[in-house]
């Protein structure tokens, strides 16, 4: 068997649903299931974290290797993700964590050539509800099964991209759109955490008033 032959076969199907945003999704263990299903008697699967420093900044890399009956490396694929040095609400066991299936899925996703939905803010100027969707998952795929059933830390998941996104706007008219489309999501961070509501809220308004004046 192949790495062809794999993804064929590995549909990464989202079977997962997150109860909050209503949406389905997929996580590294459902992946990590189905190729371990599909993959001959005798063939593995292992994955290796490693810290790497890039740039002033620490990243974690996740490795996910598939060795055959022979114990021979057959294909493999890295993810990585920037390993935060505090994060509002998790201690630090809970950062390397999280920053480890963040970087678990990606490996697999790389390696299975599975798409992860995400879309860039200024290719389309589609940013109405009918995206919503594909954000709030993207924007929580980092989180374990148990992060993803607690309220505040979705609440803090989508701050994170909310301003992520706000930053990498170039045109205020797509900022504009893109908040309008996101009224649900703040509200759900409101309610969760009003103090990161008003945090992201006043970065969104500082953004957008730097865009509109450059425009000018």
């Amino acid at each position: 068997m192949n790495l062809h032959d794999i993804q064929k076969k590995v549909r990464g199907a989202k079977s997962q649903k997150n109860d909050f945003g209503g949406y389905k999704y997929r996580n590294a263990e459902a992946i990590l299931a189905e190729l371990k299903s599909v993959l001959p008697d005798g063939w593995t699967v292992r994955g290796t974290d490693d810290m790497q420093e890039v740039g002033g900044h620490l990243f974690l890399k996740h490795t996910v290797t598939i060795f055959d009956d022979n114990g021979t490396a057959n294909s493999a694929a890295s993810g990585w993700a920037m390993h935060a040095e505090q994060k509002k609400g998790m201690d630090a066991a809970q950062i390397t964590g999280s920053c480890s299936t963040y970087a678990k899925k990606y490996a697999l996703q790389n390696l299975l050539a599975i798409d992860d939905g995400s879309v860039d803010p200024d290719a389309t100027n589609k940013h109405d509800d009918t995206a919503s969707m594909a954000f709030e998952e993207v924007a929580t795929q980092h989180l374990s099964q148990s992060e993803l059933e607690d309220p505040i830390k979705v609440a803090h998941a989508y701050a994170d991209v909310i301003e992520q996104k706000v930053n990498a706007y170039k045109k205020h008219q797509f900022l504009e759109q893109f908040m309008k489309s996101r009224k649900s999501v703040m509200d759900f961070i409101r309610l969760h955490d009003e103090e990161r509501h008003n945090e992201v809220r006043s970065n969104a308004i500082h953004h957008l008033k730097t865009l509109k004046e450059g425009a000018k």
